[in-house]
């Protein structure tokens, strides 16, 4: 048996023209201003440097963390010498003020 389903072939329909799909712009569909232009500034400016100083600090975060783990090496400077031929002598100079 077999079922015949519905056709949506049928029937003319209304194709629009360019003309009625296309308006064009004009300049009242631009936005225009509203409020005060220094109170909106300053909130955005508010934003800006509070997501300025979330990145410096993470970076500085993340560049001390790097700096003091012992068991990062990042080749900063040439490795220390034998301790048997020069007797003993500092592992990282340069952090002397930092650590003993």
């Amino acid at each position: 048996m077999f079922v015949i389903g519905r056709r949506y072939a049928g029937g003319h329909h209304h194709t629009p023209s360019l003309k009625e799909l296309y308006k064009g712009c004009t300049m009242d569909d631009l936005p225009s201003p509203a409020g005060s232009w220094a109170a909106a500034q300053s909130k955005r400016s508010v934003k800006y440097n509070l997501t300025l100083l979330v990145g410096i600090a993470a970076l500085s975060s993340t560049i001390a963390y790097i700096y003091f783990d012992e068991d990062q090496f990042m080749n900063w400077a040439p490795p220390d010498l034998p301790e048997e031929q020069f007797g003993k002598r500092p592992k990282r100079p340069w952090l002397g003020i930092f650590k003993n």
